[in-house]
């Protein structure tokens, strides 16, 4: 009976019932049911199929399965594929059934082919076979239809099939066998010292026994001889072996542009240095949309702004609308990329799964799909253009990021770092619409993606949206209070006169705002009667326009430093010590005296008798006017505890 150990993931059966097919590989071995690839001649159209276990396990023992590695013949072999020493071999018993053939000896006996088993071992210089092992390749010969098959060398099925080893041996080699099957990665000689010392303790305390220690060969065959992939799982992990295993061709199709983009972030490989100040300033992130279909980057933002909903609304504006930013750098070559997706895939970052962005989505009409974690196989086009981006564009510029092994020990890129973030951008550019747009690509007939946009476009033309409405659509909200000053966010003041007008028509209120987090510059205000938005600029538009709300809160934490370092001038300090002084004095010079002086300056300082010292709520009015002598005089208007 064939053991089950043989149902492992690769090794091949023949049905021989010709049912569900006649040849197939093990690819699947689940708790249930076995899946099969279907090898059959002659065709290359991939099919699997499904067994349950049990069925197939009957199947073996009723020998309805076969498996090929335990069949003693030469399957598919052909004389090409063997060994040179097994050619040499064949060739040798080729002269001999050829010089017997020569002589019509149609009967073997050791009288009618000695003379000639001689004759051509003199030829060749060598000792004669024995007859009987020239009968035994006649035999072959003849039953394999006088073809070289027949004449094979069967090397490959000698040797003893038993296993040698001592049943305790095997034991312990199996044992720790799962210590070297670990995430820990324990070497072999470590396997093989511990195998040495329980087979050495197990002698001690069994003198009879007479089990010897295997060798470091027989101890690394026996663990070794699992499934590459059931090793890897247990030394690399599930999700390494599996991108390492994993089918190359992308199984993902889209048949035009927009059907499917893909989103993702990441560090660049470059550190740059300020435009002004010549600085370093470090490593932009960048973020990419790129169409599956023609490979084309359908839009980006390159900033030092860590991933955010504001990153993606700013990478998402740039994508859907028609490209002028190459243009206005004097980039000659077309950009043709625009429109919204169909589906826009994304990892499960939390800018992409944040209630705005989803809101945002939902609003313009693309559905978000998220990727299995650890699964970057789901955006491989973002990740293909990254690793052209490092290879092709960023592997010759200075200041660009290597790995520790692939540079020297004293290379320091940001000490190399002499390109600007502007020239960064604007070589980007260059390099995106004039060389990566036009690279062959080779599972597109060598089309490129400028090729493939086109293309598509011809059959299914793109509808250009609206810039102004997919900004709206992209920008964040919040709903501020409007005054007769206009309205503020985070110590800005934002006014002009349509807000004013607005106020004056519908008073102050709650309204609905639009702002981007990453430009103070300006806000958006809906009007409500009339359903449009407002452009509302910022007080100080030009100093605030392109200024992120980060940069205006490190703006305002310098601003702040700087005010407490004039709080802390020592004349300023001396003159408040000094006052403070001469308060007290007065304090004291009051307690000795039976008449007391007024104090009104200090009071004054001091800031005693402040506007609404005391909540109107706790207090009463007094009497305004008090009759005396029959006359009304006027007395002062105070206001009075309870």
């Amino acid at each position: 009976m064939i053991s089950e150990d043989l149902i492992e993931i690769g090794n091949m059966v023949r049905f021989t019932t010709g049912q569900p097919c006649n040849c197939a590989m093990i690819s699947v071995i689940g708790k249930k049911e076995i899946i099969f690839t279907v090898i059959e001649d002659n065709c290359f159209k991939e099919s699997t199929v499904k067994i349950p276990l049990d069925v197939f396990k009957s199947s073996i023992d009723n020998k309805d399965v076969r498996f090929l590695c335990c069949e003693k013949n030469f399957g598919d072999l052909i004389f090409t594929d063997l060994k040179e020493s097994e050619q040499q071999e064949i060739s040798k018993k080729r002269q001999y059934l050829d010089a017997l053939v020569k002589s019509s000896i149609t009967t073997i006996t050791e009288k009618n082919i000695k003379d000639t088993i001689s004759s051509v071992a003199l030829s060749r210089g060598e000792k004669p076979p024995h007859w009987q092992t020239v009968r035994n390749w006649w035999n072959n010969y003849k039953d394999a239809g006088f073809k070289s098959k027949g004449l094979f060398p069967s090397h490959r099925y000698k040797g003893n099939k038993v296993d040698r080893l001592n049943k305790k041996v095997i034991e312990i080699i199996n044992g720790l066998a799962n210590e070297y099957y670990s995430e820990n990665k324990i070497s072999m000689k470590s396997i093989d010292r511990s195998v040495r010392s329980q087979i050495n303790d197990y002698k001690i305390k069994n003198p009879s026994s007479t089990i010897t220690i295997p060798t470091y060969k027989a101890i690394r065959d026996r663990i070794l001889n699992v499934p590459y992939e059931k090793q890897q799982i247990k030394r690399e992990g599930k999700n390494t072996t599996k991108a390492k295993t994993a089918y190359k061709r992308n199984v993902i199709q889209s048949d035009f542009v927009l059907d499917r983009v893909e989103m993702d972030h990441t560090p660049m490989d470059i550190h740059v240095v300020y435009d002004d100040k010549k600085t370093l300033a470090g490593r932009p992130n960048l973020t990419v949309l790129i169409d599956h279909h023609s490979h084309m980057l359908l839009g980006f933002m390159m900033s030092f702004v860590p991933p955010s909903t504001a990153v993606l609304s700013a990478a998402c504006l740039n994508a859907f609308i028609p490209k002028t930013i190459h243009k206005e750098l004097g980039i000659k070559y077309d950009w043709p990329a625009k429109g919204i997706p169909k589906t826009l895939v994304t990892d499960n970052g939390n800018e992409f799964w944040s209630a705005s962005f989803a809101t945002t989505a939902n609003e313009i009409g693309f559905p978000v799909q998220y990727c299995p974690v650890k699964k970057a196989n789901y955006k491989g086009r973002c990740e293909r253009f990254f690793g052209k981006m490092n290879s092709m564009f960023l592997d010759n510029l200075p200041g660009v990021v290597r790995k520790p092994n692939k540079c020297g020990e004293k290379y320091d890129a940001a000490q190399e770092a002499t390109l600007t973030f502007t020239e960064l951008k604007e070589r980007f550019l260059l390099w995106v619409t004039g060389v990566y747009h036009n690279l062959p690509l080779d599972h597109k007939n060598m089309a490129t993606p400028n090729e493939l946009w086109a293309e598509s476009e011809e059959m299914l033309p793109i509808i250009e949206e609206d810039e102004n409405e997919l900004r709206l659509h992209l920008l964040s909200t919040w709903y501020p209070t409007l005054g007769k000053n206009g309205v503020q966010r985070k110590n800005e003041e934002y006014c002009n006169r349509a807000l004013r007008d607005l106020y004056r028509r519908d008073g102050g209120g709650k309204v609905t705002g639009k702002y981007s987090p990453l430009d103070l510059g300006m806000v958006y205000i809906l009007d409500e009667k009339n359903q449009k938005y407002i452009p509302v600029e910022n007080r100080e538009h030009e100093a605030r326009k392109g200024v992120s709300e980060h940069e205006a809160k490190m703006i305002r934490a310098r601003a702040n430093e700087i005010k407490a370092d004039k709080l802390t001038n020592e004349d300023l300090v001396s003159a408040e010590i000094q006052l403070e002084q001469e308060r007290q004095a007065d304090h004291e010079r009051n307690k000795r005296r039976k008449k007391q002086k007024t104090t009104s300056k200090s009071a004054r300082i001091e800031g005693v008798g402040g506007v609404d010292v005391m909540p109107k709520t706790e207090c009463k009015k007094s009497q305004s006017m008090k009759s005396s002598g029959g006359r009304k005089r006027r007395v002062h208007k105070t206001w009075a505890p309870e």
